[in-house]
């Protein structure tokens, strides 16, 4: 998988960060942010240095889709 398709990972798709799996999920524009995983560690979402170092996909603005995306955490099956 290239960075650019890691950065546009597409909604309904998981991605592993160390030990944990989080998946893609569609959000609107007017809850950005809520709900999601990264947004919760100490109520700052501290995204944006993930996704430049290319830990994360991208969320927002950046994306080639145009779609708000959240991450939220999956258990492992």
């Amino acid at each position: 998988m290239t960075r650019e398709e890691f950065e546009n990972l597409g909604v309904g798709e998981t991605f592993q960060l160390g030990c944990r799996k989080f998946v893609v999920v569609e959000t609107d524009d007017d809850t950005l942010c809520e709900g999601c995983f990264f947004a919760t560690v100490d109520n700052y979402c501290n995204c944006g240095d993930l996704q430049d170092d290319g830990y994360m996909p991208n969320c927002c603005d950046e994306r080639k889709d145009g779609k708000s995306v959240i991450f939220v955490e999956v258990e492992d099956d």
